[in-house]
């Protein structure tokens, strides 16, 4: 009886556990959801960009950037806006703020960097009072340090430094010096912001990331672009929560194995580095959505690399790929794939198994046989985009014309003469580049391109456009610079067309 009576009370008590957990995180949904509402709302109103306008209506000011005004002074009249939401007052020459600025209690956003002589004590003063601030942009070279009131800005969750980090200097003999890390002092305030949920410490000439960083453990955004990093300190496993790591433009000669930890990690960008090699222990981030390795030395793809189960943007522009794996198609939820830039020779036809693609890049790839290619594989039924950017085409392929779904369009640098007839089916194409080819006449075919916005023909051999262009319902924008059209047929143009934009 009493072994019952204790089962029914541990069966209730995690029942209880259950409930409270399920509340708990359904109310983290909801307030995220609510912050990132109110931040779309407040980026559709309207930004001013002068204090004599928004002074004009001081009440519905609630975007102000002051940016390279070359300021001094702040005016007392910043508090007349009490309902202020965005401040950026960054790259300017400002010494002190007023004390009117504790009168913005509806400041969520305050940008204030490079502003070199700024008194950073009296600064802190003024925002620990703004009890709405939820993301702060400052620091400049000067930065030494943060005062102790910092840390009170508890209800901080986004924050940018930059401040550009310790000098690094060269001994007579070559070897590498570096003055005792400001970083150090400056982070460990850092640090005891628990609430701090994006860190952008971007441009500070790290070559070694601080440990302290990692005792953040609510961070879900890290980035750590423009830096001299080859490495990361292994605690950094403790951020169980991020959600996104930005490594861009750093020393990475390979993927850190840490990286591998981080399992909630859905957006990894580690363009711009020194890899050659993808390690397939990486692949078991599965809740990776987004993975860019833009503009690094990777010149292969091993099959054991493409488990992805979660991935929707892989991004390898500007390595040396030679080939891609038939197993691409294992990355069943692809929409975007960039292979802009390589050295790729063929393609593999399991491409159109990825039912799911959106955009596909393959510019400046000019060893692929694009018309035999797409002559047999055409049916990418989700594609919208679609980048063949100097891919040496003197043909175009008219199975194209199957890519219904296809809303824009680059076939620029190359050296087509026409288009097929068959391509009046992309009904749904909204643009189309053609600038620098071989055309001489104006392709016919785009007139039953009923929903095209933008036009590019720069660069041609066009001596006139037809005026049954004007039918074109949805054109913005047609650019024709430097072809053989008289001025006088583009003035009719304009007039014929007073709502696009003509580019001469």
């Amino acid at each position: 009886m009493k072994y019952l009576l204790f089962r029914t009370l541990v069966w209730a008590i995690l029942f209880c556990l259950f409930i409270a957990t399920s509340i708990f995180a359904q109310n983290e949904i909801i307030e995220e959801e609510t912050e990132e509402s109110e931040e779309k709302s407040t980026a559709k109103k309207p930004l001013f960009t002068s204090m004599e306008e928004a002074l004009q209506n001081p009440q519905q000011v609630y975007r102000l950037d002051l940016t390279w005004n070359y300021m001094t002074t702040l005016p007392n009249d910043i508090a007349q806006f009490s309902n202020l939401e965005e401040l950026n007052l960054s790259w300017n020459k400002l010494r002190k703020l007023p004390a009117a600025i504790n009168k913005l209690t509806k400041l969520r956003k305050f940008s204030i960097s490079d502003n070199p002589e700024l008194d950073i004590k009296q600064l802190v003063s003024y925002l620990v009072q703004l009890k709405s601030l939820k993301e702060l942009n400052f620091g400049h070279s000067k930065l030494n340090a943060l005062p102790d009131q910092f840390v009170e800005l508890q209800n901080l969750q986004s924050l940018t430094l930059s401040y550009n980090g310790s000098k690094i200097q060269e001994t007579e003999d070559g070897e590498v010096k570096e003055d005792k890390r400001k970083e150090d002092y400056v982070l460990q305030k850092v640090a005891k912001i628990k609430a701090l949920q994006e860190l952008n410490l971007s441009r500070n000439k790290l070559r070694e990331l601080p440990e302290v960083v990692s005792s953040l453990i609510n961070l879900k955004k890290l980035v750590l672009a423009g830096n001299q990093l080859s490495d990361l300190p292994a605690k950094i496993s403790r951020l169980v929560e991020l959600r996104e790591l930005n490594l861009e433009k750093n020393a990475f000669e390979v993927i850190p194995p840490v990286i591998t930890s981080l399992e909630n990690l859905q957006v990894l960008d580690m363009s711009e580095n020194k890899l050659t090699k993808l390690p397939t222990r990486i692949s078991g981030l599965k809740q990776l959505k987004k993975l860019n390795l833009n503009s690094n030395n990777i010149s292969e793809i091993k099959e054991g690399f493409l488990v992805f189960e979660n991935l929707k943007e892989l991004k390898l522009a500007k390595n040396e790929l030679k080939e891609i794996p038939k197993t691409i198609d294992k990355l069943k939820n692809l929409e975007v794939l960039d292979l802009t830039s390589n050295v790729l020779k063929e393609l593999p036809s399991s491409l159109t198994n990825l039912r799911k693609l959106r955009i596909l890049k393959l510019a400046n790839n000019g060893e692929v046989n694009y018309l035999d290619y797409f002559n047999k594989n055409n049916d990418f039924a989700m594609l919208q985009e679609l980048d063949l950017n100097n891919a040496k085409l003197d043909t175009i392929s008219a199975e194209i014309s199957k890519l219904t779904s296809l809303q824009k369009l680059n076939l620029g640098s190359n050296k087509l003469r026409y288009l097929p007839k068959s391509w009046s089916m992309l009904k749904n194409l909204r643009e189309l580049n053609l600038e620098k080819n071989r055309f001489k006449e104006f392709p016919e075919v785009i007139l039953e391109m009923t929903r095209l916005e933008k036009l590019n023909l720069d660069l041609n051999r066009i001596s006139s456009i037809p005026s049954s262009i004007s039918s074109l319902p949805n054109l913005k924008e047609l650019s024709i610079r430097f072809n053989p059209i008289p001025e006088e047929e583009v003035e009719q143009l304009r007039k014929n067309m007073p709502n696009v934009k003509i580019i001469r």
